[in-house]
Formats: C-alpha cells, sequence, structure tokens
C-alpha cells in the first residue's frame, strides 16, 4: 500500500516479521553516524543497536505501537491495529511538505541534543564574575546553559510534540474519509493519549536535568551538605 510515497507494511506477531521489522529498526537507527565513521556490522556499537531493535519489533508486530521510518520509507503497522495506520500517512505527509519536513528532522534529533547540553551543564561551574577579566562569550553561552537547562531541555521537544500533532490531526482528516464517527472518537481518543504521554515525557526529562543539575550546583559548585540541598528543595 503507498500513501505520499511512502510504503505502508502490515505485519503479523509471528518470527519472521519480527525480524523484518527489527531488521528496519536497526537500519534506521543514527545511520548518518555509522556512515561518517564507517563503523562495522560486527561491532559492538552495531550488536547494541540490533539488541535494542530485537526488543522494539515485538511492540510493532504485537500492535503496541507503530513506527514510521523516513530513512527506508516506510511506515510499519500490525494488521491487528490498523487504525493507526492513518496517523502514519500523517508522518509521510509531514515528510512530503518541504516546510513541515524539518519539524520531523528536529524532532528527532534536538531532544538528544538535550541530554548532552544537559551533561555539559553539570560539568559547568560558573566562574564568579571579575572586572578584571570579564567572561568570554563563550563562558557566558555556558552559564546561560547552566542556568536554563531545564527549560531548554523541554523546547527541544517542542518540534517533536508539534509534528506529533500535525500528524494526529492530518491522519483524522484521512480517517474521516473512510470511518464512522464512533470509530473517529476512538481514534481521537488514542491520539489525545499518545500526545499527553510524550508531552509528559518531554517535562520529565526538563525537571529530571534541571532538578540535576541545581542538586549539582549546590552539593558540589557550593560545598552545601545534602541536608541543606534537601532543606532547599522542600
Amino acid at each position: 500500500m503507498k500513501e505520499s510515497m511512502f510504503e505502508i507494511l502490515l505485519v503479523e506477531d509471528n518470527p519472521a516479521d519480527a525480524e523484518k521489522v527489527a531488521q528496519i529498526i536497526a537500519k534506521n537507527t543514527l545511520p548518518g553516524l555509522r556512515k561518517t565513521f564507517n563503523i562495522s556490522e560486527k561491532s559492538l556499537f552495531s550488536k547494541t543497536i540490533k539488541f535494542f531493535a530485537n526488543r522494539r519489533a515485538p511492540l510493532i508486530t504485537k500492535g503496541q505501537k507503530a513506527s514510521f521510518f523516513i530513512n527506508e520509507k516506510v511506515a510499519i503497522v500490525s494488521k491487528t491495529k490498523h487504525q493507526q495506520i492513518f496517523h502514519e500517512i500523517g508522518h509521510a505527509n509531514v515528510v512530503n511538505n518541504k516546510f513541515l519536513k524539518p519539524l520531523l528532522v528536529m524532532g528527532k534529533k534536538l531532544p538528544m541534543i538535550s541530554y548532552v547540553a544537559g551533561f555539559c551543564a553539570l560539568e559547568h561551574t560558573p566562574r564568579p564574575y571579575d572586572n578584571k577579566h570579564p567572561k568570554t562569550l563563550w563562558e557566558k553561552t555556558q552559564d546561560y546553559m547552566d542556568n536554563h537547562i531545564g527549560r531548554i531541555t523541554f523546547l527541544t521537544f517542542m518540534p517533536f510534540l508539534v509534528e506529533k500533532f500535525i500528524a494526529s490531526e492530518t491522519g483524522l482528516r484521512q480517517a474521516k474519509k473512510h470511518l464512522d464517527r464512533p470509530k473517529i472518537n476512538s481514534l481521537k481518543k488514542l491520539y489525545r493519549v499518545g500526545l499527553l504521554s510524550y508531552l509528559a515525557t518531554g517535562l520529565a526529562a526538563a525537571a529530571g536535568i534541571g532538578l540535576g543539575n541545581k542538586v549539582q550546583n549546590n552539593i558540589i559548585k557550593q560545598k552545601h551538605s545534602p541536608q541543606d540541598v534537601y532543606n532547599l528543595l522542600i
């Protein structure tokens, strides 16, 4: 089945389909990184990717989730949860829109960058202001990240959340052409729950990194005792 030049692959819960899905997942996990550094398929890195791909594949074949792979140009959906097709069609339409496609690309990459930024913030110790030795632009940038890493982390999730919302709305418009009202309402509920779960993930990541940095600042940078930090947090 084709939609917007992307294949929709319907799978069943069996070993053959699980293996096929796992191969697609592995092939589409960090392909640019592996190509840039010419990472061998026999390396520990590639074997780790295959390990997690094999764990994720049954979730798709059993209908617990569907997935869209931009590099492979395929959306994979379980035959038992074929209504998920419409959301994946929404992703395909986003990719084929030159104004919206960057949302999908940024939505996949920015959250990973935020984790790196969070690690850098945890490792950064702000230098006290000194009139004789003004801070460089790089130091000011590090200080800003250190002070706002929680907000920055959440903002990196925004393209991902917006793209998911657009894909859901596009999918619903497609579904209205084929499904009756009760099934449409069921899809709306399913998509709403999905968006809320993604929002919760972004908030949790932002809160975790922001709180971790706050604890780091007060225990290590300011030499407060754990009890002082506990009193500060409550």
